[in-house]
C-alpha cells in the first residue's frame, strides 16, 4: 500500500484507507454477481458430481481419456469450494476474514492455493488429454508413452501444481487493519516487493495459457487432418469400424470444445491484466474498473459450468450412463453395459481393446 494513495490496479484513489474497507458494491451489481456465483456453484456442482458418478460407477467408462476428464471435474469442485467465499463476501458486504489465529492464517493460504492450483490442474489435464487423443488416433498400434498413462500423468500434474503455487504458503497471510482481519498477499524478500506478484502472474499466464493453448490447437489440427485422411469417399466400412470412427470424432470434438471454451472464458481476464500493467486502464473511474474486473472474473468461473455440459453433449456413453442412473435405479446396480458390445466378436474385442481404451470409448 502506498502511504497517501491506495491503488486498485492502476486506478488511483485519493484516500489513505484501502478500497476493500470502504467500498460498497452498488446494490444492482451486487445482486447480479451474487446470482451469477450462486448459479455457477449450483450448476457446476451438479454437472461435475454427475460426471464423476457415472465414470466411477460404470467400468466401461473408466478409459484413459475419461480419467483426465475426471481429474478436471475433481479440480473444478475444489475451486468451487473457494468460490463460495466470494458468495459470502457479496452476501455480507464485507471483505473481512472471519477466522482468527493460526486456523485463519492456514485457511487464508489454502484458499489462494486451492483457487490457482485447480486452474493449473485443469489446463494440464487438457494438455495430457490432447496428447492421449493424438497418440490413439495417429499411432493406434503403438502403446502410449508411460508419461501419458493416467496413473503417472495425474500425480505428475498435481505435483507440478504444488511446486508452482507452493510459494503462496509464504506470501499469503492474515493481517489486522482498521480493527478487522484481512487475507493479504505480501511479496517480500527474497521476492521483489514491487514486481514479485506481477512477474509471478506473467509466468502463470505464459505457462498456463500462452503455451498450452497454441500447443493443443496444433495437436487437434493434426488429429483432425489424420481423421480426414482416414475417410475415403464411397468406401463401405464395417459397422464396427464406422462406429469406432464416430467415437473417435466425438471424443476429439469434446476435448477440442473444452479447450475452446476455456480460451474464450479466460482470454478476457488475461487481456484485462495485461492492459492494466501497461497503464491502459488508468483513465477509468474506480467504479468502472471494478465493474469490468468483476465481469471478467465471472467469465472465468463460467468455464466450470461449461465443461461438464460439453462432456455430456459430445459423449453418448456418458449420457446413457447418466440416464440409466437417474431412471433405472442403477445406483444399486452397476452392471449396465452397452448392448452393442454383445454383438462384437471376441477377435474384434482383442484387437481393439487398447485402442478403444485410449480413444475414450464413448459409444
Amino acid at each position: 500500500m502506498a502511504n497517501n494513495t491506495t491503488f486498485y490496479g492502476n486506478v488511483s484513489l485519493a484516500s489513505p484507507v484501502p478500497w476493500f474497507i470502504w467500498y460498497k458494491t452498488p446494490e444492482d451489481h451486487r445482486l447480479g454477481l451474487l446470482s451469477a456465483y450462486i448459479g455457477i456453484v449450483t450448476l457446476s456442482l451438479l454437472g461435475d458430481i454427475a460426471l464423476i458418478a457415472v465414470i466411477c460407477k460404470y467400468r466401461h467408462l473408466r478409459t484413459k481419456g475419461n480419467y483426465f476428464v475426471l481429474n478436471m471435474a475433481a479440480s473444478d469442485i475444489a475451486a468451487l469450494l473457494v468460490l463460495t467465499r466470494s458468495v459470502y463476501i457479496l452476501h455480507s458486504e464485507s471483505n473481512a476474514w472471519d477466522i482468527q489465529g493460526w486456523p485463519g492464517d492456514i485457511l487464508c493460504k489454502l484458499a489462494a492455493f486451492t483457487r490457482d492450483i485447480t486452474i493449473s490442474v485443469s489446463i494440464q489435464s487438457m494438455v495430457f488429454l490432447a496428447l492421449n487423443r493424438y497418440v490413439a488416433v495417429v499411432y493406434p498400434a503403438r502403446p502410449p508413452p508411460v508419461i501419458l498413462r493416467p496413473q503417472v500423468a495425474i500425480p505428475f500434474i498435481w505435483v507440478a501444481g504444488f511446486a508452482t503455487f507452493g510459494v503462496y504458503f509464504r506470501v499469503y497471510r492474515i493481517e489486522v487493519m482498521y480493527g478487522e482481519i484481512y487475507c493479504f498477499n505480501r511479496w517480500e524478500p527474497p521476492f521483489d516487493p514491487s514486481t514479485g506478484q506481477r512477474n509471478f502472474y506473467i509466468m502463470f499466464m505464459i505457462t498456463q495459457f500462452f503455451i498450452p493453448l497454441p500447443l493443443m490447437t496444433v495437436i487437434y489440427i493434426a488429429i483432425a487432418l489424420n481423421l480426414k485422411r482416414q475417410v475415403i469417399p464411397g468406401e463401405q466400412l464395417p459397422e464396427n469400424e464406422r462406429r469406432q470412427r464416430k467415437r473417435n470424432k466425438n471424443a476429439v470434438l469434446m476435448a477440442a470444445a473444452i479447450v475452446g471454451s476455456f480460451a474464450v472464458c479466460w482470454a478476457p481476464q488475461h487481456t484485462f491484466e495485461l492492459l492494466q500493467w501497461r497503464g491502459a486502464l488508468s483513465d477509468l473511474k474506480f467504479e468502472e474498473y471494478v465493474y469490468i474486473h468483476n465481469t471478467v472474473v465471472v467469465m472465468t468461473y463460467a468455464s466450470f459450468v461449461i465443461n461438464p455440459l460439453i462432456c455430456f453433449m459430445f459423449t453418448e456413453g456418458l449420457r446413457k450412463a447418466l440416464k440409466q442412473m437417474l431412471t433405472c435405479g442403477c445406483f444399486l446396480n452397476s452392471t449396465w453395459i452397452e448392448p452393442s458390445k454383445t454383438m462384437e466378436t471376441s477377435l474384434n474385442l482383442r484387437t481393439r481393446q487398447r485402442h478403444d481404451e485410449t480413444v475414450n470409448e464413448d459409444g
